[in-house]
């Protein structure tokens, strides 16, 4: 069975799973950062997922994030990077620059 849905849904249930997803990881502002990271039960230690640096703007965003979306909601890596950089500065009140 095929399921058409709109833009604007797609993108509210995209917004929807970053925030769950944020608050179930360590976030915190150390000046003049945002950081979201998460434990590596592996190595014992904790990984960036996304860290923004309020002095240019510049918002990183790791590899796996960007490719669990690009695989769970079937879009492209450009417009994946738009959409978290869109998803962060509404969440975090930031202006994202660019997306590294």
């Amino acid at each position: 069975m095929k399921y058409i849905i709109s833009e604007n849904r797609l993108n509210e249930i995209m917004t929807e799973y970053l925030n769950g997803w944020a608050e179930s990881r360590t976030v915190y502002r150390n000046d003049p950062f945002i950081v979201i990271e998460e434990p590596n039960h592996e190595v014992e230690d904790w990984d960036v997922i996304m860290e923004y640096d309020i002095t240019d703007g510049r918002l990183y965003v790791s590899k796996r994030i960007t490719k669990l979306l690009i695989d769970l909601f079937g879009k492209n890596e450009i417009d994946v990077r738009v959409f978290v950089a869109d998803w962060f500065g509404k969440k975090f009140n930031v202006d994202v620059e660019f997306v590294e």
